[in-house]
């Protein structure tokens, strides 16, 4: 069987405390995508980017971003907006709180992960030791 491979690699960072960890996909999506072809020949459809109420194609080069904020009225939004509000990229999960796994709203959850240790020197031992502690408490990370 393949080893798997992490989809992100940091630490797990608390206090003083920090352990060397890799992220994981916990679920894999069994959706099966199809192609839409031409039902005589087999050969598959594509679809060309049309500017609305034209004939004419709009190369990929002068496509934006656009909002549209009532009807009929949309708004361009440039790359450097869209790389402001980008959520900062970071090699560590920092640990604020634990809480009760009740107090968190489902509503959160949009896929699920699983953590594993690094296989470095002390990351497995620690990360042994605060998840006793968490399920000793019956806590999550938050």
């Amino acid at each position: 069987m393949a080893k798997e491979r992490a989809i992100w690699t940091g630490a797990i960072s608390f206090g003083l405390v920090n352990i060397p960890v890799r992220l994981f996909t916990a679920t894999k999506s069994h959706d099966i995508a199809f192609h839409q072809v031409e039902e005589k020949t087999g050969k598959r459809i594509h679809y060309k980017r049309m500017a609305e109420g034209s004939n004419r194609e709009i190369p990929y080069q002068q496509i934006a971003k656009g909002y549209e904020v009532s009807k009929g009225k949309t708004v361009v939004i440039e790359p450097e907006e869209l790389a402001a509000v980008e959520p900062r990229k970071t090699r560590t999960i920092d640990i604020e709180e634990f809480v009760q796994l009740e107090e968190i709203d489902p509503a959160y959850w949009d896929q699920t992960y699983y953590v594993a240790p690094e296989d470095r020197a002390g990351a497995p031992k620690s990360y042994a030791l605060m998840r006793r502690a968490m399920a000793t408490d019956d806590q999550v990370r938050a």
